[in-house]
């Protein structure tokens, strides 16, 4: 129990620092984050379907009904470093599925500056 822990905090610890080094731009009332990183809140425009908000958690906070995705699942680690207008492909089972990043947005929970 106490190495999971550790870990989930080393993760925090990295997801902290990877936030802290990216720019930010601030939008009216909302942060804008220029990358994609740990609990970024992300627009997506899949070339199928309708557009869908996610965001990237650490697998202990994984909710799909939230559009809450792992960081380690493969659209997790697709998106990650990405900014807005980049397009991501993924493989899935079911094939190549393609993303638009339309906006990245920080998390409420978690600070932009």
């Amino acid at each position: 129990m106490a190495k999971v822990h550790q870990g989930q905090l080393e993760w925090r610890i990295t997801a902290a620092r990877t936030r802290s080094d990216m720019v930010r731009t601030s939008q009216g009332d909302e942060q804008m984050a220029e990358r994609i990183t740990h609990y970024s809140r992300v627009h997506l425009r899949p070339s199928e379907g309708t557009d869908l908000w996610v965001q990237l958690v650490p697998p202990s906070e994984v909710d799909l009904e939230a559009g809450r995705i792992s960081v380690e699942s493969p659209l997790g680690r697709a998106l990650l470093g990405r900014t807005a207008g980049e397009t991501v492909k993924v493989e899935t089972p079911q094939g190549i599925s393609v993303f638009e990043v339309l906006r990245v947005k920080c998390a409420i929970e978690q600070s932009c500056s």
